[in-house]
């Protein structure tokens, strides 16, 4: 009777031994999942906020920019004197000034940064009482000049020192500073229910 109980032991020890691997190599395949669900590449929510808190500080300084100042600042491809100073140069300056310490409010918006043709430079060491803002902190505001972004001479027609603001998504750049791409600014015709396809510079 003994004898005959032997072959019955050994199945059952020989079950628990396969139930035993089924159960490791379950958990093995479960780690194996765990852990590939975990370094699958994700959305940064942090840099996400980020970008939405700068973009919010942006509208809110326009606010304050446009009851300051009477009106949005322009956003044409060029300034008065014919000279590429694009909408995100402009947002800079309304909002900066154009060497980051305040706006003059005497400013026409001119790439050369007088007052008009052959007139008074305004951002200078002596105009620093007469502005307003800076209306951003320099951290948020991110600016960089177009050189430090794209290289020299890859900046097409706009002069390479010229500031605009930048987005927080920042990458080393050949000139060794990380930076972000410009924030870009365009005021539209709200009146107007299309674009002028003939007129680039009539939104």
């Amino acid at each position: 009777m003994s004898c005959a109980r032997v072959p019955e032991r050994r199945q059952v020890v020989s079950a628990r031994k396969g139930v035993l691997v089924f159960w490791v190599l379950a958990v093995l395949a479960a780690l194996v999942v765990l852990w590939l669900w975990c370094s699958r590449p994700r959305p940064d929510y942090a840099r996400g906020a980020r970008q939405n808190a700068q973009l919010r500080s942006i509208e809110a300084a326009l606010g304050i920019f446009t009851r300051e100042s009477g009106g949005l600042p322009p956003s044409d491809a060029v300034d008065e004197a014919d000279q590429p100073y694009c909408g995100a140069m402009k947002l800079c300056e309304a909002l900066m000034g154009q060497d980051l310490r305040g706006f003059d409010p005497n400013s026409r918006f001119r790439l050369d940064g007088c007052d008009g043709p052959g007139g008074t430079p305004l951002y200078t060491a002596d105009t620093l009482n007469a502005r307003k803002g800076p209306f951003l902190t320099e951290e948020i505001a991110n600016a960089h000049k177009l050189v430090d972004i794209y290289g020299r001479g890859r900046t097409g027609p706009f002069p390479e020192h010229v500031l605009v603001l930048c987005d927080i998504y920042e990458r080393p750049r050949e000139t060794g500073i990380k930076a972000g791409m410009p924030v870009l600014y365009y005021r539209a015709n709200t009146s107007l229910t299309a674009h002028d396809v003939n007129d680039p510079n009539n939104p």
